[in-house]
């Protein structure tokens, strides 16, 4: 299917209307003096603010305030209560456009009627040194009634129709085009592994942690499928659809929640050299999942009850993201482990297994390693952006590797399936046991995902091709 066509449909998915810029709009009604309103980051040059207000005459003058990211300036008047408004407005400068005045007498506005105030600015450009996150604030430090303010703001990083750049924050340019590439790779990904589970299939060796394999892409699959329609929806409309956001993050939470799973079942030779795992390791393998699906259910639910718009924070910085960590590192642990036991008493698995340990060691290490470096080295008006690069080719490439790695045909000489599905039950696990002839590295598979036919050599027994009852290996290579 074309490219334009494909993104067509999900545009039409996102039924968005087009808008000059990132809006938002509504009623601004409190009893305090000083408020937060909302944040955006804007590019050195290209940034543009634009504003319509309307108020009562009686809660005379308002103003709004633009606080930028310099350090400790946000962090001091938000939230600070023994701060008083006037002295919150002290730390900005009229004259660099960091307050504006809604009052008549200074231009912007005009009286509407007897009762009320009406302002339509121009649109104002922004010039700094680098992307800047700059947070704006309503005041009245002279007024006795509270705020009260009809607002409609448009924000900008763009011109007017440009998809990909007008509404979106500075942390967040780039993610969509990067979202996008990767719907291609991931599908092909998605073909690929759908085309050696049909062959694994039909050659009964479609075992469970090759079914979880497939479960756990196509779900990253819908999860980056979910975050480009999140953000199409943005780069047209203006506005934030953060529910589709927030699903597309949970797909790739599953998905990942599955890879590990896979990854643990795999170390203890699941399906490689056993059918049936003893209690010991059914229990851990619960108590790892069960903790692994509480920590991100907890860290959504954290993130949704303690959000607030007025503060660039990481996903992570929280407890359950703590938590979340510590999960991974105990997996990660519990994976070397059995993967070393493992090879210890299947050395004709060692082939598999080394490759696999070295590279998974280094993935399940990096998310832990990517979230400390996230939190305290990647400035904030690039963390949006950074870490969904890194997370999303973190997965893909566990993804590809384990690809690789199972890739049946010939030449694989890592390819680790060699009981068939029929015959996984009968074999447990066990701990004296070494080297079956059920799981004979050697013995490889000699069929080919895109060949016409499955070769069949002859069988250590005679000159047949033909693969009896008795036979527990696949084939022979020729």
């Amino acid at each position: 299917m074309d490219s334009k066509l494909i993104f067509s449909f999900l545009a039409l998915l996102s039924a968005a209307a087009v808008a000059s810029g990132k809006r938002i709009s509504g009623v601004l009604k409190t009893e305090k003096d000083w408020i937060f309103l909302d944040r955006f980051c804007f590019l050195p040059t290209a940034g543009i603010l634009q504003f319509n207000f309307r108020y009562p005459r009686k809660f005379m003058v308002q103003s709004l305030l633009l606080y930028w990211d310099k350090p400790n300036l946000w962090s001091m008047v938000y939230n600070n209560d023994s701060m008083t408004c006037a002295q919150k407005e002290s730390l900005l400068d009229v004259n660099s456009y960091q307050i504006f005045r809604l009052d008549p007498d200074y231009g912007t506005c005009v009286y509407s009627g007897n009762d009320s105030v009406t302002c339509n600015s121009r649109n104002y450009p922004f010039s700094s040194s680098r992307e800047r996150w700059w947070f704006m604030a309503i005041s009245n430090c002279l007024g006795k009634n509270g705020l009260y303010l009809e607002y409609d703001v448009f924000m900008r990083n763009g011109n007017p129709g440009q998809i990909f750049r007008e509404h979106f924050s500075a942390d967040e340019i780039y993610i969509l085009e990067f979202n996008m590439a990767f719907f291609f790779i991931e599908f092909l990904m998605v073909i690929l592994v759908v085309v050696v589970s049909v062959k694994l299939a039909s050659n009964q060796m479609f075992h469970a942690t090759y079914k979880i394999f497939l479960s756990s892409v196509s779900l990253f699959f819908m999860s980056i499928v979910f975050t480009c329609i999140s953000y199409l929806n943005y780069g047209l409309s203006g506005q934030e659809n953060s529910g589709l956001k927030l699903f597309g993050t949970v797909l790739y939470a599953m998905s990942q929640i599955l890879m590990v799973l896979m990854l643990l079942l795999l170390s203890l030779g699941y399906t490689v050299v056993c059918g049936r795992l003893p209690h010991w390791a059914t229990t851990c393998l619960i108590v790892f999942m069960f903790y692994f699906a509480i920590a991100y259910i907890a860290l959504y639910i954290v993130e949704a009850v303690t959000f607030d718009a007025a503060l660039v924070l990481y996903r992570y910085e929280s407890s359950p993201g703590y938590g979340l960590m510590a999960v991974i590192l105990a997996c990660w642990l519990f994976y070397v482990g059995c993967s070393i036991f493992t090879m210890s008493k299947h050395k004709k698995k060692v082939v598999f297994y080394t490759p696999m340990l070295v590279f998974y060691s280094l993935w399940f290490i990096a998310i832990p390693i990517t979230v400390a470096v996230n939190i305290n080295q990647v400035p904030d008006y690039m963390r949006a952006k950074v870490v969904n690069f890194i997370e999303v080719i973190s997965l893909f490439l566990a993804h590809l590797f384990y690809l690789i790695l199972t890739w049946p045909s010939l030449a694989n000489k890592n390819f680790p399936f060699h009981i068939r599905t029929t015959q996984i039950s009968d074999f447990a696990f066990d701990p004296e046991q070494q080297d079956p002839d059920l799981t004979d590295g050697r013995q490889f598979t000699d069929f080919s995902v895109f060949g016409a036919t499955n070769a069949r050599s002859e069988s250590s027994h005679g000159g047949s091709d033909e693969l009896t009852e008795e036979s527990p290996v696949t084939h022979r290579p020729q």
